[in-house]
């Protein structure tokens, strides 16, 4: 028998799944489970595998790369319709 482990959070495992825009088909593939223990694993009806755990755990890692920084916003169309409210008022 596989010994099981208990989550670390109730929405852990559908959470990286939205996160990764995955389905519990393509999560159950990557964790290396079928599609219904993953399904009642999100419910709370099962726990994962303990096997699965190291592959769940490298995805939540993943999960907290840093963000990449954003270029600055071209303020230039903003200022001309600011002037041209100004010039309105």
């Amino acid at each position: 028998m596989i010994p099981l482990i208990s989550p670390t959070g109730t929405g852990l495992l559908a959470e990286l799944r939205a996160w990764f825009g995955l389905t519990q088909a393509n999560m159950a593939r990557l964790l290396g489970v079928g599609q219904v223990p993953v399904a009642q694993a999100e419910t709370g009806a099962r726990l994962l595998p303990a096997a699965a755990w190291p592959r769940l755990r490298a995805l939540q890692a993943a999960s907290r790369a840093p963000a990449t920084a954003l270029p600055p916003p071209d303020l230039g169309p903003l200022r001309a319709r600011l002037a041209q409210c100004r010039a309105q008022a």
